[in-house]
C-alpha cells in the first residue's frame, strides 16, 4: 500500500495562505482556524487527483510500501496521502 509525502513547506504554505484568505473575509482566528479544520475533515484531501496536485505543485511524491503495525512519523505540516497507484506512476 503505497504511502505517499511531499515536502514540509508546501503544507507551510497551503495553510498559510488558507488564513490569509480568511483574514481578507474577515474571519477571526478562531473561525479561520474553525473553518480550515472543517474544511480538512470534510473529506481528508486537499486534492481528490495527487498525480495533477503534484504537477500543480510542482512536486514529487515520496513513495513508500508500508504494512500493518509499521509506525510512519511525518511532521504536521507534511502532505501526505495514500494512492493506489503502483510505485513509479507519481
Amino acid at each position: 500500500m503505497p504511502l505517499n509525502f511531499t515536502g514540509k513547506s508546501l503544507g507551510q504554505e497551503i495553510e498559510a495562505e488558507f488564513f490569509r484568505r480568511a483574514a481578507e473575509s474577515g474571519f477571526s482566528d478562531e473561525e479561520a482556524k474553525y473553518a480550515f479544520n472543517n474544511n480538512m475533515m470534510a473529506t481528508g484531501f486537499l486534492s481528490e487527483y495527487p498525480v495533477e496536485f503534484a504537477k500543480e505543485h510542482k512536486r514529487r511524491w515520496l513513495v513508500s510500501s508500508f504494512e500493518a503495525g509499521d509506525v510512519v512519523l511525518h511532521d504536521p505540516f507534511a502532505v501526505g496521502a495514500y494512492s493506489p497507484l503502483p510505485f513509479g506512476v507519481c
